[in-house]
């Protein structure tokens, strides 16, 4: 890791390098693309409050989530009708590919151990 890698936050790199890109990668196959930085932050910002949502509604399982429920019929109604997506996503399998790349990558690699160690600590 360089002298500036090692100052910036693992969390931050490893967003960066991994999540940002493999998050524009699915909305490029479901159709949805930016058309500019403004959008393309955007996206990211609703990426981040969903996940949130997500979080939370997990940690209450079996209870609606009535922002995703709001959220998903308003996303209807400006798409004209619900939209599916256009494959299903096998979670352990990505797991699989996402860790095999992080350890092919040195600087990855040691991002990812430094945030698992940070987060364990924050427990």
């Amino acid at each position: 890791m360089t002298d500036k890698q090692q100052e910036q936050d693992p969390a931050v790199f490893l967003s960066q390098r991994y999540f940002t890109p493999v998050f524009f990668e699915k909305l490029a196959a479901n159709g949805i693309r930016p058309n500019n930085e403004q959008e393309a932050m955007q996206l990211l910002q609703l990426g981040a409050i969903l996940d949130q949502a997500a979080t939370a509604q997990a940690a209450t399982p079996g209870e609606g989530n009535p922002f995703l429920d709001h959220a998903i019929k308003n996303a209807a109604a400006l798409a004209g009708e619900p939209t599916q997506p256009t494959q299903e996503v096998n979670d352990a399998e990505l797991l699989k590919q996402a860790a095999a790349v992080v350890a092919e990558d040195e600087e990855s690699k040691q991002a990812a151990l430094a945030y698992l160690q940070a987060v364990a600590s924050a427990e």
